[in-house]
């Protein structure tokens, strides 16, 4: 116990070699590291957090809200296109589509989630690079600024999440009970956007075509979730090329638990989790060890 501790809490951003007889406790360690950097410099992760926020939003009336009113304009705009001009169903009755107010509080649930991935995908290509300064310096720990990135984009979902409760206790009336249990299925995105910003971010330094195809990639991931539709309205063919979006498994397990009274098999979750904490420590690896040249290329 006392060695699984001593590796467990050693100096964050160091990944042991995997291998021999203690492979079990190795691979642990390897997959604790990028949440080990997050717990030893959460002080630092959260003063920077804050101070990007101020920035952000100096001189702005609505401060961090407008983390909120941006996706509501979006809502109201995807609603017009995809509710009333194109007449899209969510498979309820003629009233609920003709009132619009059952597709645009499924819709702004799935826009939620994917908002959240969105901002950690298009911030990461410049992350490093927007920091020059911290790079320089051989003491501050980069690993951390994928962390702080996160944690400012955690601020439009708590605030989302606030709004869309009150959407939908006001259009569809109490949830079911299962809605209680949306934080824990939300939490498994955590280890996918940490493990985009470790990896998009290093290759943001060396490639600056990464800027390019991180804006192509995030329009093509969102009509690739099922955010505008439900997953069964896919055709059968092409419905596995909607499973791959990392998204579309959280967005039809959130959309389920809060308007369907369904969870999703507790395996699956599990199983999810693991593969992206698996892929977040392969990139918080490379990020790592792409550190190491950052200071020659900026």
């Amino acid at each position: 116990m006392t060695g699984l501790s001593s590796q467990l809490t050693q100096p964050p951003g160091v990944s042991p070699p995997i291998g021999g007889s203690r492979f079990p406790l190795s691979l642990l360690v390897f997959l604790w590291a990028p949440f080990a950097t997050m717990i030893h410099r959460r002080e630092l992760i959260v003063s920077l957090a804050r101070r990007r926020l101020a920035t952000r939003y100096k001189g702005s009336l609505l401060g961090p809200f407008w983390a909120l009113l941006v996706p509501l304009i979006l809502l109201g705009v995807y609603v017009f296109v995809f509710g009333i001009v194109l007449q899209a169903k969510w498979g309820m009755s003629e009233d609920d589509v003709g009132s619009y107010a059952g597709f645009a509080v499924r819709l702004f649930s799935g826009l939620l989630v994917f908002n959240l991935f969105r901002e950690c995908l298009i911030g990461s290509p410049r992350l490093v690079r927007s920091n020059a300064v911290f790079v320089k310096r051989v003491v501050f720990p980069l690993e951390t600024l994928p962390w702080v990135v996160f944690l400012e984009a955690c601020v439009g979902l708590v605030l989302g999440l606030v709004a869309l409760g009150g959407f939908v206790l006001f259009v569809e009336g109490t949830p079911p009970a299962t809605a209680l249990m949306i934080p824990i299925l939300i939490l498994p995105i955590i280890p996918v956007c940490i493990a985009v910003l470790y990896l998009v971010s290093a290759l943001g330094v060396y490639l600056r075509d990464t800027d390019q195809v991180v804006g192509v990639l995030a329009g093509v991931l969102m009509f690739l979730s099922p955010i505008f539709y439900p997953i069964e309205r896919v055709p059968e063919p092409f419905r596995s090329v909607v499973r791959a979006n990392p998204m579309t498994e959280i967005i039809t397990w959130v959309r389920g638990a809060l308007f369907e009274g369904t969870m999703p098999p507790w395996h699956h979750v599990v199983i999810y989790t693991l593969i992206a904490s698996l892929l977040c420590a392969v990139s918080h690896a490379v990020f790592m060890r792409a550190k190491r040249g950052f200071a020659d290329v900026l």
